[in-house]
């Protein structure tokens, strides 16, 4: 299928998405290397810093306009079409989806609302997502507000949200086989727990694992413990299991952070956590009220 073919299908805009690709990902998925059968998506706003490492098969980072601060609904477009995208490079396999964050609505957005996504989507991992709303003001994140203007997405994650609001009012359950992985000392997504919650996923929590854990929000992208639920959820067709996980506890909890992860990172990110909300604060204008939601999810 041409690439302008598989635009109409699904009925986006020619042009209006920009891709990112490491290397030769693409013609690798087009010659279907032997061996490399799993392919993953990562969802991610600053697509940086994510355990890339997951899978020795093929790793496709997305890049969002505006770094992922403006409307939501427009991220998850760009989810929805790099989904099937992913799927037509890799000759009609399904990736697999891992997010961080905001990801996680977004994936789950363009799972309920482009709904051929779901057939071209082997399993939904994502970590520390926000599926019920942030209160903000607990957060870590509630200096990103000046007064009453926010970035468009902030309104959107905010508890009690239009945005919200639609999402668990059309299909709001795992559509695909769906693993979520959040921390209790997120920081950030509070409350932690509700947010974790998606009907019919299976999610567990760092500290299920390892009890003295303290992993927050920016870390999880780079902790030994998610990268192990991560894995397990991604090796068993998206349905992780805290007992598998269980039989290496010894192992991943007393590391810090994912193979092949430079801990010394870690260490950057927390010293350098203001100038990282800073950069998302510059990803994107303020504005003073929630984007319409959109007439396809009224």
């Amino acid at each position: 299928m041409y690439q302008t073919d598989l635009y109409n299908q699904i009925n986006f805009p020619y042009n209006r998405y920009i891709f990112y690709r490491r290397g030769d990902m693409e013609e690798r998925l087009r010659a279907g290397a032997e061996g490399e059968r799993l392919h993953c998506l990562l969802c991610h706003p600053t697509q940086a810093l994510l355990p890339v490492a997951l899978t020795s098969p093929q790793v496709h980072l997305q890049h969002s306009a505006g770094r992922a601060m403006g409307d939501m609904q427009v991220s998850s477009e760009y989810v929805a079409y790099n989904l099937h995208y992913l799927s037509q490079l890799s000759g009609a396999l399904k990736p697999a989806v891992i997010s961080h964050s905001q990801g996680g609505p977004n994936t789950q957005w363009a799972l309920q609302f482009w709904p051929s996504t779901r057939a071209v989507t082997s399993s939904f991992i994502p970590l520390s997502p926000d599926f019920e709303g942030i209160d903000l003001l607990g957060s870590d994140f509630s200096n990103f507000c000046v007064g009453n203007l926010c970035q468009a997405c902030i309104w959107q994650q905010s508890d009690g949200s239009n945005y919200f609001e639609a999402l668990h009012g059309h299909d709001f359950a795992a559509l695909v086989p769906t693993t979520v992985v959040w921390s209790k000392t997120d920081g950030v997504v509070e409350p932690a727990k509700i947010n974790a919650r998606l009907p019919g996923s299976t999610a567990i929590s760092l500290q299920d694992l390892c009890p003295l854990r303290f992993t927050t929000h920016v870390q999880m992208t780079m902790d030994a413990a998610a990268f192990a639920m991560a894995l397990d959820a991604l090796q068993n067709g998206g349905i992780g299991s805290l007992a598998r996980v269980k039989k290496q506890r010894l192992k991943t909890c007393w590391r810090i952070g994912a193979p092949d992860m430079d801990i010394n990172i870690a260490d950057q990110i927390r010293e350098d956590f203001d100038s990282i909300i800073k950069g998302y604060i510059l990803g994107d204008s303020r504005v003073s009220t929630e984007p319409t939601v959109m007439a396809y999810a009224q």
